[in-house]
């Protein structure tokens, strides 16, 4: 059973129309959030038809947490004849204005097909914003999601990542799924890819390189990690040079050597590698290693951001809404912020956030 969220905080948009109403012509925004206390003093009483006319009240001003609360009041009944329909018209208007819990209730009722046609992949989508935003049982639903494939291609490696994010944070339906799941997928996977690494597939040594780097079914190793991926680029793979590059690059577990650093990632970009092509977009941005060139940094992040390349997404949206390189474009920009975010780019997310979006 859903239950009544108590938060009664506004956020960065609420702040701008309370100061508006504040110093301006009226004070809805106080009247909403006194509609929204006398809603929650009702709902301890257990009077729910007058703690929804109050809500509804509050949430018609735009109080988001009275909006999410009017959803849960339609999702269980409370007060209203029970409606998923109605519960998802007011869950989407506090999602839009990205409360967290009514996100994660999208998620829900897309997942279980209550109030519309059940869609993993828009389930996944709510979820996937819930999940950036920190929510620890979003977390897991996405991790959840790539481990089993729903709404989106199996990906244990993402699995991974969300899973270990939610456990984190104590989520202990995670934390279990974690220990006995993804561990002896990594293990086995790891096991599989050094068997094959170890016959000359270099595309395995490659695999074997990052599962060192990471500690995902083996020990962390840094050293076992530059063995594997030195073979792998030694054989032309683009992931192994890729990767090999950003080590030396950094002065990562071996001396520093930027002009190598450069040659590798070039290699990588030539076979078509986006996360080197991203990188070149780099360098050209920024004149290291080559000469300085705006038009062609961009040019190589739109190559790279088609493929799917998230850091690259994120550098082409800031160009985009700053008009850095290109005209500027800020519904491009945002479309390009989001696919960043979606991916779980921490700078995509934080900057959607500074954008109230």
């Amino acid at each position: 059973m859903i239950q009544y969220d108590s938060f009664n905080q506004l956020n960065s948009k609420d702040m701008n129309t309370f100061f508006s109403k504040l110093f301006g012509d009226g004070n809805s925004q106080l009247s909403a959030d006194e509609y929204f206390s006398k809603g929650m003093e009702y709902v301890k009483e257990s009077n729910y038809v007058k703690a929804v006319e109050m809500f509804q009240k509050a949430a018609e001003l735009g109080h988001v947490c009275a909006q999410h609360n009017m959803g849960v009041s339609y999702y269980n009944g409370y007060g209203v004849e029970q409606s998923y329909e109605k519960a998802r018209e007011w869950y989407l208007k506090a999602a839009k204005q990205g409360y967290v819990k009514a996100q994660g209730c999208m998620g829900n009722l897309y997942a279980n097909g209550k109030g519309v046609e059940q869609d993993y992949t828009k389930a996944l989508e709510w979820y996937l914003k819930a999940a950036n935003q920190g929510d620890a049982e979003a977390q897991y639903i996405v991790g959840d999601y790539y481990y089993n494939g729903n709404g989106v291609p199996q990906d244990w490696q993402k699995a991974f990542e969300w899973m270990k994010k939610a456990a984190a944070q104590g989520h202990n339906q995670a934390k279990e799924f974690f220990n006995q799941k993804i561990n002896n997928a990594f293990n086995g996977l790891f096991n599989f890819a050094l068997k094959k690494a170890m016959e000359g597939d270099a595309l395995s040594q490659g695999q074997v390189g990052a599962f060192y780097y990471n500690g995902e079914g083996v020990a962390r190793s840094h050293e076992k990690a530059l063995e594997w991926w030195k073979k792998g680029a030694e054989q032309g793979d683009s992931f192994s040079q890729y990767n090999l590059g950003l080590c030396y690059y950094e002065g990562d577990g071996v001396h520093q050597n930027r002009e190598l650093a450069i040659e590798l990632w070039k290699k990588a970009a030539e076979q078509g590698n986006k996360q080197a092509i991203g990188m070149f977009g780099q360098l050209y941005y920024n004149g290291i290693g080559v000469s300085k060139s705006l038009e062609m940094a961009v040019e190589l992040w739109k190559k790279a951001a088609e493929q799917g390349d998230s850091i690259s997404q994120y550098n082409l949206g800031l160009c985009y809404y700053k008009g850095d390189g290109v005209p500027q474009n800020r519904a491009m920009a945002l479309d390009l912020l989001k696919k960043a975010a979606n991916q779980g780019d921490r700078r995509a997310i934080d900057a959607l956030k500074k954008m109230n979006l």
